[in-house]
């Protein structure tokens, strides 16, 4: 299904990634917003983000998606919608690791997280 072509070119993306993480700076800060693309993107969402923004980004993107995820999970009542939402958001963040093009799908996560809390809000 994969070409070896396809692997050595996706090896040689990790591994620059992997050559910029290792500078301190770039770890911490990144290099700024796109440099990823402008160099060989690693086609991987969170080393990507590390090298454009560095690791405190990362964090707080992860905990902006997360967040939604833990605030339906802890309601009492599942909906299939619910359960669906979840099941998405752990999709997307699985698919991250292989495929780097999927930042506007996270933004429709979450504003489809907070349709369904503002849908439960108005029903109460």
């Amino acid at each position: 299904i994969v070409s070896k072509a396809s692997n050595s070119d996706r090896i040689a993306r990790l591994k620059n990634a992997i050559v910029e993480i290792s500078n301190l700076k770039t770890m911490f800060i990144g290099n700024g917003i796109g440099y990823s693309t402008l160099t060989q993107d690693p086609h991987n969402f969170y080393l990507s983000t590390i090298i454009d923004s560095g690791i405190l980004i990362l964090a707080i993107v992860m905990m902006v998606l997360t967040k939604p995820l833990l605030m339906v999970s802890r309601t009492p009542a599942k909906s299939n919608v619910i359960l669906g939402c979840m099941f998405l958001t752990i999709y997307y963040m699985f698919i991250s690791l292989f495929y780097w093009q999927v930042r506007v799908l996270y933004f429709v996560i979450i504003l489809l997280f907070t349709f369904v809390n503002i849908s439960k809000k108005s029903e109460q």
